[in-house]
């Protein structure tokens, strides 16, 4: 078996800005909390790679991404094996965690909820726990 180009952030960041495709193997719902906030990205869910891959080009570079990289790593090992150049095959180390931490673009879902404990334990807001509702 071929070994997987692993790469850090910033070379897949400048790889993709020199037309290399980043492939996103992450779910949808893992897309709908963060994204890559970048052009080039074609997302194929981890899940059913298998029945999608074929639609992934073979001529250009690909930055493999997920989570922390160990999908993206099956993934890239995954396109070699089915025939993919393995000079061409690059898996992000450390997936968008690394990215984010390198202050690489990301798109975060908006929260309409909030954790954040109101001013008084009942909800009331009036910050004195005396005259409470």
């Amino acid at each position: 078996m071929e070994e997987i180009n692993e790469i850090s952030p910033g070379t897949a960041f400048a790889y993709i800005n020199t037309g290399a495709l980043l492939i996103d193997v992450r779910e949808k719902y893992e897309l709908e909390q963060e994204a890559f906030d970048i052009q080039n990205v074609l997302n194929v869910s981890y899940s059913r790679f298998d029945e999608n891959y074929q639609d992934i080009p073979k001529d250009r570079k690909l930055v493999i991404a997920c989570h922390l990289g160990v999908r993206s790593y099956r993934v890239a090992q995954f396109l070699i094996y089915n025939g993919w150049n393995p000079e061409n095959i690059f898996s992000l180390q450390g997936g968008i965690d690394a990215w984010e931490n390198t202050k690489l673009p990301v798109k975060r879902a908006h929260r309409s909820f909030s954790m954040v404990k109101p001013v008084s334990s009942c909800g009331c807001g009036s910050g004195s726990s005396d005259s409470c509702c």
